[in-house]
């Protein structure tokens, strides 16, 4: 009683910012080729309108880039949407299909070559909050968690991503790129860096590969615009302090 009773008093000390979570018998019933195509139209607008200029500046300032940062705003919001969803379910079994049907997500969205919303999956199921949830994880079919972690081997930060550049090179394609992928060696060939040959070097590897990237094309994928609303991320939404009201939740779902 006195658990449930802090619970309550923690949420109305931190309020939750408005987050359009589905209903579980609404987003089960969605396939999830429906939500992997309607991330993936999105996005590749967004990846699209961003400059070159923008990583040379300040990748992360709003004023100097704001593509950029829409960008990896679609990001955060699709990562804290995706763990929001799981934990709105008290049922385990809800919760479970619900992990299910993201782990499917993310599998096609790696097939339609979308590693942006890919990732942001892949990384809210890794999340503390959802990653402690054993009782949920144990009712997640086998096969599914076979390929959860096929793909979080491939999306590894192990050694620099070496995977997943060993993965968009050997299809020699078009991609959205996590963004992560972009701005850490932007970040690392920055101006200030001391030896210079070596940053003009890097620059010219990551920047010479956006507008390659960028010609990729989904004209063929249809719109839902309901579909599209949903999952656009609130302009009024602040993630300051949700990763630990998340974590608490979690605790509260399963102790």
């Amino acid at each position: 009683m006195a658990q449930k009773a802090w619970y309550w008093l923690k949420r109305k000390l931190h309020p939750v910012p408005h987050v359009k979570v589905p209903t579980a018998a609404f987003f089960t019933d969605v396939k999830a080729e429906v939500y992997a195509e309607q991330l993936t139209i999105a996005d590749a607008a967004s990846f699209k309108s961003i400059d070159v200029s923008e990583l040379i500046r300040s990748p992360f300032e709003a004023e100097q880039s704001p593509n950029t940062m829409q960008y990896t705003g679609r990001f955060h919001h699709l990562s804290d949407w995706t763990v929001r969803t799981i934990l709105a379910q008290s049922c385990p079994k809800r919760r479970a299909s619900i992990v299910s049907h993201f782990i499917q997500i993310a599998e096609v969205l790696h097939q339609l070559r979308n590693f942006h919303s890919e990732f942001a999956i892949l990384s809210a199921l890794c999340s503390a909050p959802v990653e402690r949830l054993k009782l949920t994880w144990s009712r997640v079919p086998k096969s599914r968690r076979r390929t959860f972690s096929t793909l979080c081997e491939l999306l590894s930060w192990q050694d620099n991503f070496e995977s997943l550049l060993e993965h968009m090179d050997s299809n020699r394609g078009p991609c959205i790129p996590y963004i992560g992928f972009f701005l850490k060696d932007v970040y690392a060939a920055h101006p200030s860096h001391e030896k210079l040959l070596i940053m003009l070097s890097m620059m010219e590897k990551v920047l010479s590969s956006m507008p390659t990237h960028q010609t990729v094309n989904f004209n063929h994928l249809r719109v839902w615009p309901n579909m599209q609303h949903l999952l656009e991320p609130c302009p009024e939404q602040d993630l300051k302090g949700l990763g630990s009201f998340n974590f608490m939740v979690s605790q509260e779902l399963e102790p």
